[in-house]
């Protein structure tokens, strides 16, 4: 066993360092994981899965840090200094009793939560009981025996794990009760469950915190492709929703919704996707079913069907789907066919308790599905769905508006994000929706980066890609300064949170316990590459690409995307006086447009050109797929 590095552990362990989160003055904490190897398996090249095919692959990780405590209450961070690891020369530990009959623990830190488990080889005597605690904070929230009893004989040791064998994990608290005699411990390695996904997509930035939060959404998203479903160890064809061992630990129609955009965008795993939202709602099934008790989540898997239409361009598939999406938007008319049940939107207590505010944010979300489901069937030639669909949302749009001409007043900030991503408001409406909800950097940021991510959509629909960017630092970038190595499922920029504490949740959810790798919060991972690098499908499938960078406040940026044509990758620079973009496409695409701000002179490859069109402060480039370099110089 590789030697494990002791750390020190002040900061993890004593509760009274508490760190205050603000949203306004980040701050660094770069011993919690080291940038770029967050996901022990980033830079495997795996062969490819073959079509149909979920398999997972099992990586030993080495503890970042491990502790010998001896007898002790552990509530008691002292205890965790009593007695640090003697490892042998050869690698090996030996557990000494001090005397019969004493209780040896061994704190582990796994360095990120890690979907799996952790074992050890060991050679304890008949009469010790061993057992686990786990936490994806340094908590413990869950126990479990050893798989196998002692007898002297070295043997492999893992805790029995019912639902499917594995969990979510970061610290793993071993006990050996009842020791006698000395025994030696061979080995000691979690165990990352994931399915071998290469990462395609990638991004990186002048700011290093954007790269941490790009990399802690990718892999969030990662860790959960393909897991056992329920009691079932089989790897599964779904996006699961979380690790964290508890009674709902299976994929969530909302949450997959998010989930699948950094998929697609970093993994480029279409067929899984497909697979995975048919798992919802299998072609043809009448009436569609409500997802999972939550009404909105049905409405999530109509649009992760037209997310997954326009990346993948899978044109065959979308005909199929578009008759259930149709017989959806009938059954769940909220009109003509209201539906009594749970409303869910997010955990923040601005909506909770409140159904004035979901059921508007379902309204929205409902027109949003017919708007864009419409734009879908228009591409496909089905002229008469597309019109009966965008005349309902006109229709219903219009209805709303009439029977809610307080609704600036009414609502907050769940359903009027809702209610721009619909395309309800327009002009002026979306300026004084942008003041009231969005402007205050505290208030944009709700109970879950679940939702988050929708705001980010908002902000920038209405142009302010500026704002959103914050919002990802001041959001994202808060948990990881609270410790976090993957997405929380719950987490709010100005709670005051010790670090490796597990952070407060809202009492609706206090049944569950909080998941620390929670990937609907992964949204970020593909909203960095499509829109600060700008790499966007121009028509269906990456056919025709797009490539609009917003560079805020950055100087520099490059990524890749996946694409079903191949990987699609950008950078580019800015000084205030020349910008440069270089881009390289497949030649599978048709076509490459490049937006960039508008200058005084242009060079693609050192030849001056002039742009296919110049309009509102932005030059477009058209252009046959390859690799080109695009000088703006003001």
């Amino acid at each position: 066993m590789k030697k494990t590095v002791i750390l020190i552990a002040a900061l993890l362990l004593h509760a009274a360092a508490a760190i205050a989160q603000t949203a306004y003055e980040p701050r660094f904490f770069t011993q919690y994981w080291e940038a770029g190897a967050l996901d022990p398996a980033r830079n495997r090249q795996w062969d490819a899965p073959a079509i149909y095919e979920d398999r997972l692959e099992y990586i030993p990780v080495d503890p970042a840090y491990v502790l010998y405590i001896s007898e002790g209450d552990r509530s008691n961070s002292a205890d965790y200094f009593q007695i640090h690891p003697q490892y042998n020369p050869d690698g090996t530990l030996t557990i000494k009793p001090i005397r019969k009959g004493h209780t040896v623990i061994l704190f582990v830190d796994l360095g990120r939560t890690l979907p799996g488990t952790l074992e050890f080889e060991a050679n304890p005597s008949a009469g010790v009981d061993i057992g686990f605690e786990t936490g994806e904070a340094m908590q413990p929230k869950q126990k479990y025996t050893a798989n196998v009893s002692p007898d002297g004989a070295k043997k492999k040791f893992r805790p029995q794990i019912n639902h499917a064998g594995w969990a979510g994990m970061r610290y793993v608290w071993i006990r050996f009760e009842n020791v006698a005699e000395p025994f030696t411990l061979y080995g000691l390695n979690g165990i990352y469950q994931v399915r071998p996904s290469r990462y395609i997509g990638n991004f990186e930035c002048n700011d290093g915190m954007l790269n941490r939060i790009w990399e802690m959404c990718a892999y969030s998203a990662h860790a959960i492709m393909g897991q056992p479903d329920g009691n079932d160890p089989a790897p599964q064809s779904i996006l699961q929703t979380l690790c964290m061992d508890r009674v709902d630990r299976h994929p969530w129609a909302g949450d997959s919704r998010v989930i699948q955009k950094a998929v697609e965008y970093v993994f480029g795993e279409y067929e899984l996707i497909r697979r995975a939202n048919e798992r919802f709602v299998p072609v043809g099934v009448r009436p569609v079913p409500v997802q999972q008790t939550v009404i909105p989540y049905t409405l999530d898997w109509a649009l992760a069907e037209t997310d997954y239409f326009w990346v993948s361009g899978d044109s065959d598939y979308f005909v199929k789907r578009l008759d259930d999406i149709l017989s959806m938007t009938k059954d769940f008319d909220p009109y003509l066919n209201p539906k009594k049940g749970w409303y869910f939107v997010d955990w923040d207590e601005r909506v909770a308790e409140v159904a004035v505010q979901e059921k508007a944010a379902f309204f929205a979300k409902y027109i949003q599905v017919c708007r864009e489901a419409a734009e879908v069937a228009l591409i496909l030639g089905n002229r008469a769905a597309a019109d009966k669909l965008t005349a309902k949302a006109d229709e219903y749009t219009a209805k709303w508006k009439e029977s809610n001409p307080d609704w600036y007043e009414k609502y907050d900030i769940h359903a009027l994000t809702n209610l721009v991503r619909g395309k309800m408001l327009e002009g002026d409406d979306l300026r004084r929706v942008y003041e009231k909800v969005y402007a205050d950097r505290a208030q944009r940021c709700t109970g879950t980066p679940y939702f988050g991510f929708y705001i980010l959509q908002a902000l920038t629909q209405i142009g302010k890609q500026d704002k959103a960017l914050e919002m990802i630092r001041d959001y994202w970038g808060t948990m990881i300064q609270a410790g976090a190595t993957s997405t929380w499922e719950e987490w709010h920029p100005t709670i005051q949170h010790s670090v490796g504490a597990l952070p407060p949740q809202f009492p609706r959810m206090a049944w569950s316990g909080l998941s620390l790798i929670q990937p609907s919060g992964a949204g970020p991972a593909q909203w960095l590459l499509s829109e600060i690098i700008g790499i966007q499908p121009e028509s269906p499938g990456f056919r025709d690409v797009r490539i609009e960078p917003n560079m805020v406040d950055l100087q520099w940026a490059k990524g890749t995307a996946a694409t079903p044509l191949g990987a699609v990758s950008a950078e580019w620079k800015t000084d205030g006086k020349t910008t440069e973009l270089q881009f390289d496409a497949p030649r599978a695409c048709r076509s490459v447009t490049v937006v960039l701000p508008q200058g005084k002179k242009y060079l693609i490859d050192s030849r001056k050109v002039t742009p296919d069109r110049v309009a509102n402060g932005k030059a477009w480039f058209t252009m046959q797929a390859s690799s080109k370099k695009i000088t703006v110089l003001n």
